[in-house]
C-alpha cells in the first residue's frame, strides 16, 4: 500500500462564475462548477469544449501535408512498393495500421515494417533501410518516427528511395533530408494545434488524400486513432478532444473484428466505452504485444477481417499482457529489496534503480509506479547489449528530467524525452559519475525537490453527488491528459465501517460527514492493511462515476488519496528532505541541525509510544501525525527511529515498526546517525 500521502492542490472554487455558467447552458451545477474551477468560465468557450467542435483548419495548413499527400497519390498511381514504417508503441501501431489500411482501400502496393523493441529499438535503421530497398520499396513513409533520422534518411536517399516523414516529436536543429516532413513543431510549421500524436497526424495525412473531408477521414479511422491518441497522453484539447469523441462512438459500434475481439478480451463488450477503459483496458495490451513479444501482433490483430482469428490473437495480447503486469511486480519488488539493502538509495533526491534481468519495455511503467509510492522522480536502468545501460525515467510536477538530462549530455549516449518522462542511455563506466552528477544538479538546483501533488477540483458534500449530477459529469468526457476526470474531496469525513471485497484484495470504505454518509471503493488495498480505524477523522480526495446493474443507477465513487484530516504534507516534505541530506552527505544549515536534533526526552517519548502501542503499522508519516503535537519535528521522528533501528531496538519493515524482543540498556549517542548529526 502507497503511505506517502500527497499535498493536495485545491483549485480556486468560483461559485458565481459556475452558477452564471450553468445558467447560460442549461447546465448542472456540478459540471458547470468543475468547468469554472478549471477556469473556463466563459459560456461560449465552455460550449465549444462540451460540443466537441469542428476542425478548426485545413490539413493543409500543416507545412508539406500538400507535398506528402501528393507524393503518396503518385507513387498509388505509378503502383509504386510503399512502405508505412512505424513504432511498437500504442501510437505507432494505430497510426501503422490507420495509414497501411486506407492506402490498400486506394489500391496501393503496401506494407508495413515496425522495427523490435528489443534488437532494433526506436525508429529508422540503415539495416531496416538496406533491407527494405532490397525487398523493391520505392516510397517509405514514417509514422510517430522519422523526424531526427538524419543519417539513415540520408542513407534511403542514396539507395534512391523516397522518404515522408510524418511525425509528432521535436525536431533537432537540422530537419532530415526527406521529401517531405509533416511534423507540428517545425519552426516553420503555421498550424495552430501542436499537440498532435503521431496517430493523429495520421488521420489528418488521409483526410489531406480525401481532398481536406474531415468526416470521411474521422468515419475512416477515428476508432484506431483513439487507441493511438489516449495511448500517448497527449492533451485531450483541441483537435484530439475532437478525434476521441467520434472514436470513443465509433469504437463502441466497431465493425472491425480485431478490435472487437480486444474490446471482449478487455472484459468491455456491451458496455459503454470511455476514454478510461480506453486507457486502462486496450491500450495496455497493444502496448504489451510491443513491450514482451512482437508489435507485429498488435497490428495483425487490428488488421484481421476473421472472427476466429481475431478471437485468437486477442488471446495472444491478453496473455502477454498479464505477463506484463507480472513482470511489472517482480521489477516493483526487486526496486523495494534494493532499497532495503542500501537505503542510502531512498534518501537521495532521485531513485536511480538498476536490474540485470529487467525488461526494458517495462521499466518505464515500473518507474511510474516507483513515483508513486516514493514521491520522488525514478530512472530504472536495464541491459543494452554488454556496455551500456537503458533507461526510462518519470517525474513529478515541477522537475523536468529533459533539463535534468541536458545537464548531464556528455556523459549520454543518447536521451530524448520532455518534462515528466525521459529514456537515456549511458555506457557502464559512466553511470557512477551520471548518478553524483544527477545528485549534484538536484543539491545546486532544487534543495528541496518538489513535493507530490494531487489536483483535487472542488470540496463537496455527499448530498451534491447525486445521479443526476454525477451523470451530467460526462459532458465534460473524453478525460485524459489536459482534461483528467474531476477529482473531488471531503475534509474531516469520519471513518464509519470498512468492508473486505474480492477476497481481500480491495477494500469498501464508508464515511460519515455530518448526518450524511458516502461509500468509496479503495482499490488494491485490504482491510488489514488499511492503517486506520472506525472513528478516525481523515480527509478523502475521490473520483465519482455512474454505476447501472439490473436497471438501477446508483454514483459509484474511488479513492484516489486518503489522509489524517489536517495532515501537514509540507511540514514532512521539509523535514524528509532535512533527513536526506544528512544521510546523503548534504551541507545542513544550522536550522536544519536544530530540526533534526532530538533530545533525550524526544527519544524517551516515542520509545514509551511504540512499547505502549506494541509497535506501529502504517510508516512514519501516519505515525508522525499520531504524535506530532509531542514531537513537532517529522525530521527528528526520522532521526529517532533511524537511531532505534542502529541500536537494535526496533525493527522497520514494509511500513511495520517493530519492538526487539531482546531489550538493553543503550547509550543514544553511539547511534551512528546521532555521531554524524552532532558533528555537522
Amino acid at each position: 500500500m502507497k503511505t506517502r500521502m500527497m499535498k493536495w492542490n485545491l483549485l480556486p472554487p468560483q461559485p458565481e462564475r459556475a452558477r452564471a455558467l450553468s445558467e447560460a447552458l442549461g447546465l448542472p451545477l456540478l459540471p458547470a462548477r468543475v468547468l469554472a474551477a478549471r477556469g473556463i468560465t466563459d459560456p461560449a468557450g465552455a460550449e465549444a469544449l462540451l460540443s466537441g467542435g469542428e476542425f478548426p483548419e485545413s490539413p493543409f495548413e500543416m507545412m508539406d501535408m500538400e507535398k506528402a499527400a501528393r507524393r503518396i497519390a503518385q507513387a498509388i498511381g505509378d503502383g509504386e512498393r510503399i512502405i508505412v514504417y512505424g513504432d511498437y508503441d500504442a501510437d505507432g501501431v494505430s497510426a501503422t495500421v490507420a495509414l497501411y489500411s486506407y492506402l490498400s482501400l486506394q489500391g496501393g502496393d503496401v506494407g508495413y515494417y515496425i522495427p523490435e523493441r528489443d534488437g532494433e529499438g526506436y525508429g529508422l535503421s540503415t539495416a531496416a533501410v538496406r533491407q527494405l530497398a532490397d525487398e523493391g520499396c520505392r516510397l517509405i513513409v514514417t509514422v510517430d518516427n522519422g523526424i531526427t533520422a538524419l543519417k539513415e534518411i540520408e542513407y534511403a536517399n542514396s539507395l534512391g528511395l523516397c522518404v515522408v516523414v510524418t511525425d509528432h516529436h521535436q525536431p533537432l536543429e537540422v530537419l532530415p533530408p526527406a521529401y517531405a516532413v509533416v511534423n507540428p513543431h517545425r519552426k516553420d510549421c503555421p498550424s495552430s494545434f501542436k499537440q498532435l500524436c503521431g496517430a493523429g497526424i495520421v488521420l489528418k495525412l488521409i483526410c489531406a488524400m480525401e481532398g481536406g473531408d474531415y468526416d470521411s477521414a474521422l468515419d475512416f479511422c477515428s476508432d484506431i486513432v483513439t487507441l493511438g491518441t489516449v495511448g500517448d497522453i497527449v492533451p485531450l484539447t483541441g483537435e484530439n478532444r475532437i478525434i476521441v469523441s467520434h472514436g470513443l462512438q465509433h469504437i463502441e459500434q466497431t465493425e472491425n473484428p480485431g478490435l472487437a475481439a480486444l474490446i471482449s478480451v478487455a472484459g468491455f463488450a456491451g458496455k459503454e466505452i470511455t476514454s478510461g477503459r480506453v486507457a486502462f483496458g486496450l491500450v495496455p495490451r497493444i502496448n504489451a504485444a510491443g513491450r514482451l513479444g512482437s508489435a507485429e501482433l498488435a497490428c495483425r490483430l487490428l488488421l484481421c477481417e476473421e472472427e476466429e482469428e481475431a478471437a485468437f490473437l486477442a488471446g495472444e495480447v491478453d496473455r502477454l499482457n498479464t505477463l506484463r503486469r507480472q513482470t511489472e511486480t517482480e521489477i516493483l519488488t526487486k526496486i523495494r529489496d534494493q532499497m532495503d539493502a542500501a537505503p542510502e538509495m531512498a534518501n537521495q533526491p532521485v531513485l536511480m534503480a538498476v536490474g540485470e534481468d529487467w525488461n526494458t519495455g517495462v521499466v518505464g511503467i515500473v518507474a511510474s509506479r516507483a513515483v508513486e509510492q516514493t514521491g520522488k522522480p525514478a530512472f530504472l536502468f536495464a541491459p543494452d547489449g554488454e556496455d551500456c545501460l537503458r533507461a526510462s525515467g518519470r517525474s513529478v510536477e515541477g522537475f523536468s528530467l529533459f533539463e535534468l538530462l541536458c545537464d548531464s549530455r556528455e556523459l549520454l549516449v543518447r536521451f530524448g524525452g520532455h518534462e515528466m518522462a525521459a529514456g537515456l542511455t549511458v555506457r557502464r563506466e559512466d553511470f557512477p559519475a551520471l548518478c553524483q552528477r544527477i545528485y549534484r544538479y538536484c543539491a545546486e538546483r532544487f534543495p528541496i525537490m518538489p513535493a507530490p501533488t494531487l489536483r483535487v477540483d472542488l470540496l463537496v458534500s455527499p448530498a451534491e453527488l447525486t445521479v443526476d449530477e454525477v451523470a451530467a459529469l460526462s459532458m465534460l468526457e473524453p478525460f485524459g491528459s489536459g482534461n483528467p476526470s474531476p477529482v473531488f474531496g471531503i475534509k474531516n469525513a469520519v471513518l464509519d465501517h470498512v468492508t473486505s471485497l474480492s477476497e481481500g484484495k480491495h477494500s469498501k470504505l464508508r464515511f460519515r460527514c455530518g448526518n450524511d454518509y458516502i461509500q468509496t471503493l479503495f482499490f488494491g488495498v485490504s482491510p488489514k492493511d488499511l492503517p486506520y480505524q472506525p472513528g478516525d477523522a481523515l480527509d478523502i480526495a475521490f473520483t465519482c462515476e455512474i454505476n447501472r446493474f439490473n436497471g438501477t443507477e446508483s454514483v459509484s465513487c474511488t479513492l484516489k488519496e486518503i489522509s489524517p484530516a489536517g495532515f501537514d504534507c509540507d511540514a514532512v516534505w521539509l523535514g524528509a528532505s532535512r533527513y536526506d541530506h544528512l544521510l546523503t552527505g548534504r551541507p545542513l544549515s544550522a536550522a536544519d541541525r536544530i530540526a533534526l536534533l532530538p533530545n533525550r526526552e524526544e527519544f524517551a517519548f516515542l520509545f514509551r509510544y511504540l512499547v505502549k502501542n506494541q509497535g506501529f503499522s502504517g510508516g512514519r508519516q501516519l505515525l508522525w501525525h499520531r504524535v506530532c503535537r509531542e514531537l513537532p519535528s517529522f525530521g527528528k521522528l526520522c532521526v529517532i527511529l533511524h537511531a532505534f533501528e542502529e541500536l537494535g531496538l526496533t525493527c522497520e519493515t514494509k511500513q511495520r515498526i517493530e519492538l526487539s524482543p531482546q531489550q538493553q540498556k543503550v547509550h543514544l549517542e553511539d547511534a551512528p546517525i546521532m555521531q554524524l548529526l552532532t558533528q555537522q
